[in-house]
């Protein structure tokens, strides 16, 4: 059975991709039966036969310790050697660290095209959402990258609710919309007033219930990241959800291949787009829920998908699952020779009847159990159990010493 192992970089409960990636452990493991998924962290795996998951911040440390199993560095290793081990590696990982045979990439986001370079075009490529590769493709960007399926994980341990209160004003996050400018995407540009509009980041430490009561404060959210969860955050609280376009993609896009932005969410600040917003927010709730009911479904079909995908690789490369024997040469019709997988010939079976080769290449035989010899034989010699001309004429001069010397004896005697 295989194994897989999902590396999460820079665990940090504040990270909506962190908290996916180790939610989706226990998932697999359900859907597996068993416990074949783990959760290591980059950068805090440290010493032989240690844990190699360690979050350290208050909900994903429980969390991991519901969701995530540990792995030994033995475990991993021997998973290495025996090819079972799958590596499951969001975007921002590069390379293959685990240097594992098998290997899924997670596009939890639009990935950056140095980091996307550095994989193997045999990859399976999973995309959290159609936009991720989508995007990815508009930039300038030397190789098009191609998504073998698609895997939507909603992860929300949290009710946020419409208080029905009076609002005011506005509030914004920039997310990551630096990284969107530094990939090709277009410079961020302001599209609000910044008066009396209060700005927080995820790296705030806002809880969910401060969240809450933010978006039930103010009566627009902006959002310089279109992708980010919170969006949706703010839409279920009854604050108009304002996205930032992006220069690569339109609106028509962004609601075609963001499933979840299609209620509740304006994709720039136009009056059009405010009344699409503000009329499709009771709507969103419900979507978000179906969404993670479906996160099973989803779980066991991108498994269905990898499992696929790996056995017909395995065959496009030449590995059968059964492998044929090889066929022998024999030397002679009556007797075929036997050979090893290496090509080197086999030992015969019984001792007493060694296989029968041409000189070239027969081995050297050991000598028969029942006749032992007391002298090395030659490589050169056509019959290994007989004695060559030299060794026989020593022999049988010891021989008539030894007897002249007992025929003495008695006599002395």
């Amino acid at each position: 059975m295989s194994i897989f192992v999902i590396y999460n970089l820079r665990a940090n409960e504040c990270s909506g991709g962190s908290n996916v990636l180790c939610s989706i452990c226990r998932h697999i493991n359900q859907c597996a039966g068993s416990r074949v998924a783990f959760v290591i962290e980059g950068h805090r795996a440290k010493g032989n036969d240690t844990q190699l998951h360690e979050f350290t911040r208050g909900q994903l440390a429980e969390q991991a310790k519901r969701n995530a199993d540990t792995i030994s560095f033995d475990t991993l290793h021997q998973a290495q050697r025996s090819k079972r081990l799958i590596a499951v590696y969001p975007e921002v990982v590069s390379g293959n660290p685990l240097n594992a045979s098998r290997v899924v990439r997670w596009l939890l986001l639009v990935p950056m095209p140095d980091i996307a370079r550095t994989w193997d075009p045999a990859d399976f490529v999973l995309s959290y959402m159609a936009a991720y590769t989508n995007v990815y493709n508009r930039l300038d960007v030397a190789r098009p990258l191609r998504a073998n399926g698609t895997l939507m994980f909603v992860f929300l341990n949290y009710d946020f609710c419409d208080f029905g209160q009076t609002r005011r004003g506005s509030c914004f996050t920039a997310r990551k919309a630096p990284y969107f400018s530094k990939i090709g995407c277009g410079p961020p540009r302001l599209i609000h007033d910044l008066v009396d509009s209060f700005h927080f980041e995820p790296h705030f430490d806002l809880e969910p219930r401060d969240l809450e009561v933010l978006f039930n404060a103010c009566e627009a959210f902006y959002s310089y990241d279109p992708f980010t969860f919170h969006l949706l955050i703010a839409a279920m609280c009854g604050c108009v959800a304002i996205a930032q376009p992006l220069g690569v993609m339109t609106a028509s896009e962004f609601f075609s291949w963001c499933p979840l932005a299609k209620y509740g969410i304006a994709y720039g600040d136009t009056p059009e787009q405010r009344a699409h917003a503000k009329e499709t927010q009771h709507l969103v709730k419900p979507l978000v829920r179906a969404a993670m009911q479906a996160n099973a479904a989803n779980v066991n079909a991108a498994m269905r998908g990898i499992t696929e995908h790996f056995r017909e690789d395995h065959k496009r490369a030449g590995h059968p699952t059964h492998q044929p024997s090889r066929p022998s040469e024999p030397s002679r019709p009556s007797q075929p020779s036997r050979t090893s997988e290496l090509g080197q010939p086999s030992q015969p079976s019984r001792p007493s009847q060694p296989s029968r080769t041409s000189e070239a290449s027969r081995p050297i035989q050991p000598s028969r159990p029942s006749e032992p010899s007391h002298q090395s034989q030659s490589s050169h010699q056509s019959q290994p159990n007989q004695p060559t001309q030299h060794q026989a004429s020593h022999q049988g001069q010891l021989f008539t010493d030894r007897r002249r010397k007992a025929r003495r004896a008695l006599r002395s005697g």
